[in-house]
């Protein structure tokens, strides 16, 4: 699994980004006191959590800031690697492409940051961190990130985030906790009250930073959807269940259908979803390098890969079309297969009924389809997109829909056989 030893925060978007370690260029850490000890006491008092001790503070200039990712470890580059793969083959990246850069490139304006070694990080050229000199939106985003500081002192993020493994349902899940927890407490901080609607730019970050769309939803997911239902918590549980949520992340099904929270609803589980996978491709010189769940935003962030425009997830004739098939989600498993060349993810999804299957399945169709060269096979169709994707498919199973994305015919075949006829 990645290692990711830092969250970020941009001061207009507040962005909860995970990178790794600091580079060159930060001052040395120091003790948090004067002005701004006063203000984490007021800000833990407002969050009901106690302060966190020892936590420090540390100067960076926007000159040093973009070097703070660092050189990345070993496994971290190839943590960065297999995601990266993962995100192309779903169309989320192109080939040139690569996840850490895109991520990266958000770090243009950022002014506060938290990171994992309890350090409270300002960026300013003159190395000062007086309060009185902060403009509001840079008082907001050190506010932020103490809340993160929060977070992290009080319910251990990091660990959390470990044991997660490649269940990139429950990772992103758990951003949207913590970014929706945070962004409430701005508001309430601030005394300002903070809407969905004032979070619709975060749907199209990319207009300032170049960000793929698809990208760009998923961190507007973390923040506005995050925030409505972090909202909905606090009103209707209160501040122990949202700590319980940060413990123990829900899946993106509860930030998108927050009525499930009164409800003993869980993902289903599913074993042995791709029998015959494993000795289907090793001959092609695969190996599985990830496998988990991807959930259902990410299921809804590929169909809307096919909108005609880049628009907000909430909004747009397809969009409904892609939230109306992406419901019904009760659980799913991926499989990340790689080798030198290829690569290929293969995907089963298990929805609530079969006809939540059949409608799911249409929907994916048209995506893979869309502008691609489509070959039926027997009873799997191929579909060869221009960027050189291959997307495999079967009819659905009872409840099942099953599909593999490949970097070639061959392989997204090979994904799908051993299961034609079971």
């Amino acid at each position: 699994m990645l290692t990711r030893s830092r969250i970020l925060l941009l001061p207009l978007v507040f962005l909860a980004l995970l990178v790794t370690a600091c580079g060159g260029g930060p001052s040395e850490p120091r003790p948090v006191s004067g002005e701004m000890e006063e203000l984490l006491h007021e800000v833990a008092a407002m969050r009901q959590l106690e302060a966190p001790s020892g936590l420090r503070i540390e100067t960076v200039t926007p000159r040093d800031f973009p070097d703070l990712p660092g050189e990345l470890t070993g496994p971290q580059e190839i943590g960065w690697e297999r995601e990266t793969r993962l995100y192309r083959l779903l169309g989320f990246l192109s080939e040139d492409q690569h996840l850490p850069d895109v991520r990266r490139s958000l770090s243009s304006s950022v002014f506060g940051f938290y990171s994992w070694e309890g350090i409270l990080g300002v960026v300013t050229e003159d190395g000062g961190v007086d309060l009185e000199d902060f403009s509001p939106d840079e008082r907001e985003a050190i506010v932020h990130a103490m809340i993160y500081a929060l977070q992290d002192y009080h319910f251990d993020l990091r660990s959390t985030y470990r044991n997660l493994g490649w269940n990139l349902d429950l990772h992103l899940g758990f951003r949207a906790v913590i970014e929706g927890d945070a962004t409430v407490h701005i508001s309430r901080f601030t005394g300002t009250t903070t809407t969905e609607e004032a979070y619709e730019f975060l749907a199209a970050p990319y207009h300032i930073t170049n960000v793929p769309a698809s990208i760009a939803r998923e961190f507007a997911f973390q923040n506005s959807a995050g925030s409505a239902w972090a909202r909905e918590v606090l009103a209707t549980q209160g501040v122990e269940a949202l700590n319980t949520y940060l413990r123990y992340p829900p899946s993106t099904t509860v930030i998108l259908h927050p009525e499930l929270m009164e409800s003993d609803w869980e993902p289903e589980r599913l074993t042995s979803p791709f029998p015959g996978l494993r000795s289907s491709l090793i001959p092609l010189g695969l190996e599985a390098t990830a496998w988990g769940s991807l959930g259902e935003f990410l299921l809804l962030n590929y169909l809307l890969s096919a909108a005609p425009t880049p628009s907000d997830w909430r909004q747009g004739a397809w969009t409904g079309t892609a939230l109306e098939a992406a419901a019904g989600w009760a659980g799913d498993s991926y499989y990340l297969y790689g080798g030198v060349e290829e690569g290929v993810v293969a995907v089963r999804v298990r929805f609530v009924s079969e006809e939540d299957a059949h409608e799911f399945a249409e929907a994916q169709r048209e995506v893979a389809t869309a502008g691609a060269e489509v070959v039926e096979d027997g009873a799997i169709t191929i579909a060869t997109k221009e960027n050189g994707n291959v997307t495999a498919m079967l009819e659905p199973v009872g409840r099942d829909v099953i599909f593999a994305i490949g970097t070639s015919a061959e392989v997204a075949r090979a994904a799908v056989e051993p299961l034609v006829g079971g």
